[in-house]
């Protein structure tokens, strides 16, 4: 019996199983998309509990994708994750800005999660 829907948002194969694993072990229901613009469409079509989003991807960074998500209606108040290697405080801010509820830094440190 799955949890709840979770997206996955991110463009590195690895991170995208590590967590796929983390979060089907405690029970969700997992979904993934390598890139922001399959990732808005997945979320609207999944409406997932939540959404694990990397912030430097290639096709449309994390924090464009956020702002798209929120932008939209059905996905605006879905909850977002960044899960990410930058480091600065600045970055942290602006992930906040673009409507990540909270930040995660890689590598992933699962009892954080």
């Amino acid at each position: 019996m799955a949890f709840g829907k979770v997206l996955i948002i991110d463009d590195d194969p690895d991170i995208l199983s590590y967590l796929r694993t983390l979060f089907e072990g405690w029970g969700f229901a997992v979904h993934t998309a390598d890139n922001g613009v399959d990732g808005i469409a997945a979320a609207r079509d999944i409406l997932p509990a939540l959404i694990l989003l990397d912030l430097n991807m290639r096709r449309l960074t994390g924090f464009d994708t956020a702002r798209q998500l929120r932008d939209t209606p059905k996905t605006a108040t879905i909850p977002i994750l960044a899960v990410t290697a930058l480091k600065k405080a600045e970055d942290r801010d602006e992930a906040h800005l673009a409507g990540c509820d909270a930040v995660i830094s890689k590598p992933i440190d699962t009892k954080a999660l």
